[in-house]
């Protein structure tokens, strides 16, 4: 893994991420867009962090910038009798931090999960609401529990969900936009692509397009499951839907996205005045499995370089002058000074 690999396999995830975040509020990237994002998110960046190779077509785009990185680069620290490189350091410090930021990911998720599952459980008036919204297949996996120190409702568990809810007195109509929403959470395993994105964004802690991705996951999930609920709803429904957003705004949870979570504002304002109209999920989902593989085919094509200018004359004009015959010892002399390497030894 070279530092040019670890270049490029930055520069191709950043490129996706920015690509995501233009497209976060079109409803056909909406549709398309899930745990499997990520995971091609994830073998693209490890195939090009362990794939290191340059096509022989590829270009060389000279950048100043790199100029004092290479040389910082080609510096040692000294440990004792040797030096080690700080290119090593570095390495060493960012897989050092970004491991253990993803083992406190995995305990954070775990511990929550944990403490939600040992909720009480809702009344049966909740049971007979959730059974109503949940398919035959997913009723087993999907419970619902109350607690007076949950402040807005919120999905966790990846696949065995647990959908934790206020201890209120519920209207059933209420009742029944916040478990379809939360349904389709579990249905699109939302918490799952929540936590791929926790750990992308616990790896690359030092990227700030890591978290502007963690962002616009959440952005993009609650959208979905928006879209999903009130979809061919009468404009009674939709409005009693963002009406009951409304009504959880300022509550949130630290590890899942709660019922009323990222930029209510916007998410009502597209609720209400944008249509949800049709859109082909396996030809958005493929339109974007290309755009990633493009991209990642470009990342070879281009290779970033420190800028260089030379400080000898260029290689033919010196050859013109190694053909002519020299005018006196002293010239000859001044040619073998500035001679490269390889019109050394005996050509003159």
């Amino acid at each position: 893994m070279s530092f040019y690999s670890v270049l490029m396999s930055v520069v191709w995830c950043d490129l996706l991420i920015l690509l995501i975040y233009f497209l976060r509020r079109r409803l056909w990237f909406v549709r398309a867009f899930g745990s499997h994002s990520l995971i091609v998110l994830y073998v693209g960046c490890a195939l090009r962090l362990l794939l290191g190779f340059e096509l022989e077509a590829a270009v060389e785009i000279p950048v100043r910038f790199f100029n004092p990185v290479a040389t910082l680069l080609m510096k040692t620290v000294p440990l004792g009798p040797r030096s080690i490189p700080i290119k090593t350091v570095l390495l060493s410090v960012w897989l050092l931090v970004g491991l253990a930021a993803m083992a406190q990911v995995f305990r954070k998720h775990r511990r929550f999960w944990k403490a939600a599952r040992s909720l009480p459980e809702a009344g049966e008036e909740v049971k007979r609401c959730l059974s109503q919204i949940v398919d035959s297949r997913d009723s087993e996996k999907l419970r619902a529990v109350v607690s007076s120190q949950i402040g807005s409702p919120f999905l966790t568990g990846c696949f065995q969900g647990t959908v934790c809810l206020p201890d209120r007195n519920w209207k059933k109509r209420e009742l029944l936009c916040v478990l379809q929403h939360e349904a389709a959470h579990f249905k699109h395993h939302d918490e799952f692509t929540y936590l791929l994105a926790d750990l992308f964004c616990a790896f690359f802690w030092w990227n700030p397009c890591a978290y502007l991705l963690r962002r616009c996951v959440k952005e993009i999930l609650e959208y979905r499951a928006d879209e999903e609920v009130v979809r061919g709803r009468k404009p009674s429904d939709v409005r009693y839907y963002c009406m009951t957003l409304i009504e959880f705004a300022g509550t949130e949870t630290s590890i899942a996205p709660s019922f009323a979570a990222s930029k209510l504002e916007c998410r009502v304002a597209r609720i209400m005045d944008k249509p949800f109209a049709k859109a082909g999920k396996v030809l958005s989902g493929a339109t974007l499995l290309l755009t990633a593989a493009v991209l990642f085919l470009v990342s070879y094509c281009i290779i970033f370089q420190s800028y260089f200018v030379a400080d000898v004359e260029p290689c033919f004009i010196l050859e013109d002058r190694i053909s002519a015959k020299p005018q006196s010892e002293c010239e000859l002399v001044k040619l073998r000074e500035i001679l490269p390497a390889e019109y050394s030894g005996g050509k003159l």
